[in-house]
C-alpha cells in the first residue's frame, strides 16, 4: 500500500486518505444504518469524501478523524469508540510511513506526515492557531490574542516562562476568566521550550557529521517524566488522545531546495540530548537545514540553516510557517463548541450528539 500510494510530493489532506486506507481499518465496524450517519458527518468536515462509500471502513476512519480535528461531536456512543480504535492504530501506520519516506528521501512529504501525527495527537488542524492547543482557549480567544501581539504558542510560552502570572493576565484579557487562564497556565508550563544547537564535522573526504544539542531551557514540573525514571521524557500533554505518551522528536537533515532528505532521527529526552547525524560531505555544499520536529505538539517545530562556518543555536521564535515546506491549506475548518473539559474527554458523554431524528531511524539507519 504505502510503496503504491507514498510519494514525494504529498500534502496532509493525501496522507490521511493513505492512513486510513491501511488494512489496520479494514475491521473497523460499520453498523446497520451508519452509512447514513456517515454521509451526514461528511457533509460537516473540511476534506471531502466519496459519500458513495459512505459503508467502507476506510473512509468510516476518515470522517472520525477529520471530526477529531474539528473537534466535532458525534452522532453516537460507538463513534466514539471508534475512534478511540482509529487513534490506537494511527501512531503504528504514520511511524510506518515516516520510516519509508526516510528511507526513499522525500523531505516534504515526510515532514507533512509529521504533521498529521501532531494533529492526531493534539485533536487540531495544524493550519489553525497553536495557542487552541492550551485547554479553555477557543477560536475567538486565539483571535483576540494575535490582535494582543500573541500570534503563536512559543510567544506565550516566553512570556509564562518569564512571568506565568503575566502570561495569565494576557490570557484573561483575551477573554478567559481566572480559572481558565489558571488551567491554561499550568499547561503553558508543562510544553517544553528547547534550545537547538548544531555544528558539522567533516569526517573524511566522503563524509560529515552534523552534531546535534537538544536542552529544555525550562524546567519539568515536578513527577512529570515519565516511563519512571528521572531521565526519561516527560508525558506529552495530549488529553484528547487516548493513550499515554511521552514527549519525542524527529530530527531531520534535508536540503530545502532540491527537497531531498539526508538524515534523519528520532529522539527523546527529559533535560538534554546530543546527537550525531551522518550525512555524505557534500551535501554540506548545499541549502541544508535541520528541522526539529515534535511528534506530539503543534507549533513547536524549529528549524535552522546548517553550514561548516560557524556553531548555529536556534529558540523556537513563535512564527507561524517556521517549516517552508508545511502544508498551506486555503479552507476553515468545521467550528466545534470549545467548551468540554480536554482531560475527561473520553469519559465524557456530552461529547456525544445524539441526532434528532433517526525506533530510531535515518536514512543510513543510525541509531541515537
Amino acid at each position: 500500500l504505502f510503496s503504491e500510494n507514498l510519494n514525494e510530493d504529498l500534502d496532509v489532506e493525501k496522507l490521511l486518505h493513505v492512513l486510513c486506507a491501511s488494512a489496520e481499518y479494514d475491521e473497523l465496524p460499520v453498523r446497520h444504518n451508519e452509512d447514513r450517519l456517515n454521509a451526514e458527518l461528511a457533509t460537516q468536515v473540511p476534506w471531502k469524501v466519496d459519500v458513495r462509500t459512505a459503508d467502507d471502513p476506510h473512509t468510516k476512519a476518515n470522517l472520525l478523524l477529520q471530526a477529531h480535528f474539528s473537534r466535532l461531536p458525534l452522532p453516537m456512543s460507538d463513534y466514539l469508540t471508534d475512534t478511540r480504535s482509529c487513534l490506537d492504530n494511527s501512531v503504528r501506520i504514520v511511524q510506518a510511513m515516516v520510516d519509508i519516506l526516510a528511507d526513499a528521501g522525500w523531505l516534504s512529504t515526510t515532514l507533512h506526515v509529521m504533521n498529521l501525527m501532531q494533529m492526531l495527537m493534539q485533536a487540531r488542524w495544524v493550519h489553525e492557531p497553536s495557542v487552541l492547543m492550551l485547554p479553555q482557549v477557543t477560536h475567538e480567544v486565539a483571535s483576540k490574542m494575535e490582535s494582543l501581539g500573541v500570534r503563536a504558542l512559543p510567544q506565550l510560552m516566553s512570556v509564562s516562562n518569564k512571568s506565568q502570572q503575566r502570561a495569565e493576565a494576557l490570557m484573561q484579557r483575551a477573554g478567559l476568566s481566572q480559572r481558565q487562564a489558571q488551567e491554561a497556565g499550568r499547561v503553558l508550563t508543562r510544553l517544553p521550550i528547547v534550545r537547538l544547537s548544531c555544528k558539522v564535522k567533516e569526517k573524511s573526504d566522503e563524509d560529515a557529521t552534523v552534531e546535534v544539542e537538544m536542552r529544555r531551557e525550562n524546567q519539568l514540573a515536578k513527577g512529570a517524566s515519565g516511563g519512571g525514571s528521572r531521565n526519561s521524557a516527560p508525558n506529552a500533554y495530549a488529553p484528547r488522545f487516548p493513550k499515554v505518551k511521552e514527549e519525542g522528536w524527529w530530527l531531520v537533515l534535508g536540503d530545502r531546495e532540491t527537497k531531498e532528505l539526508q538524515a534523519l532521527k528520532r529522539v527523546s529526552f527529559s533535560d538534554h540530548t546530543f546527537v550525531k547525524l551522518h550525512i555524505p560531505r557534500d551535501a554540506i555544499q548545499g541549502a541544508l537545514t535541520l528541522y526539529c520536529m515534535s511528534d506530539c505538539y503543534l507549533g513547536l517545530d524549529q528549524q535552522v540553516e546548517v553550514t561548516k562556518s560557524r556553531p548555529v543555536t536556534k529558540y523556537p521564535q513563535g512564527k507561524k510557517d517556521s517549516v517552508p515546506v508545511a502544508p498551506t491549506f486555503h479552507f476553515a475548518a468545521a467550528e466545534a463548541t470549545d467548551e468540554d473539559t480536554d482531560e475527561e474527554f473520553w469519559d465524557n458523554p456530552g461529547n456525544i450528539q445524539h441526532p434528532s431524528s433517526g525506533s530510531s531511524v535515518d536514512k543510513k539507519h543510525d541509531t541515537a
